[in-house]
């Protein structure tokens, strides 16, 4: 009895052991559609998450997915998004095509949809330090961005009416109505835990 209990134990450690480490390390590429080109900067992130990554001057990548059933989001400036599921793939390229310029229902009739192009920084309010790796996002739309070393960021939105949603993990998220600015410098709090 006691040799068969033991034997179970030593199956299941095996076990435990892929169970634990099931996260998978993720590296590609993400290129043009269009020219084939590397695109610098382009955002690589899970979906429903804030974690995420920047290409380098390559085009080149490298994130950690918690499982196979993650879903990865490609997003760069003047490009569609991109999802892809992980599943068994540690490689994995995109290439993202360019946004269709095509006119939509309201231009027909002379009413041209112009964006705006934002830009701002993005600082820690305590120590007004710039913070990197903020996700800047318009808010119901595709567009995204994230801040880079020294807390900057570019995104293109719709109109003024548009909201920018601005977080990283620690933080307070902190909601932008665009108006009339063509500058968002933006300071977030640290995440007030007692209020949850």
């Amino acid at each position: 009895m006691v040799q068969k209990m033991f034997f179970i134990l030593i199956l299941l450690i095996p076990m435990s052991f892929t169970l634990s480490f099931a996260q998978i390390t993720v590296t590609g590429k993400v290129t043009s559609a269009e020219t084939g080109e590397p695109i610098e900067e382009a955002s690589v992130k899970i979906k429903g998450q804030l974690e995420g990554t920047l290409t380098d001057s390559t085009g080149a990548y490298m994130i950690e997915a918690p499982s196979p059933e993650t879903v990865l989001e490609y997003s760069a400036e003047g490009k569609k998004s991109e999802q892809i599921e992980v599943g068994t793939q540690e490689k994995i390229d995109v290439e993202l095509e360019p946004r269709s310029e095509e006119p939509e229902q309201g231009q027909e009739m002379g009413q041209e949809m112009d964006q705006i192009t934002i830009e701002g920084t993005v600082i820690c309010a305590e120590t007004e330090e710039p913070l990197e790796g903020v996700s800047v996002a318009v808010q119901d739309e595709l567009e995204q961005a994230v801040t880079d070393s020294e807390g900057d960021y570019e995104i293109e939105v719709q109109s003024e009416e548009s909201v920018l949603e601005f977080q990283i993990f620690g933080r307070e998220r902190k909601e932008v109505v665009v108006d009339d600015q063509k500058t968002i410098n933006v300071e977030l709090e640290p995440e007030n835990l007692d209020s949850h």
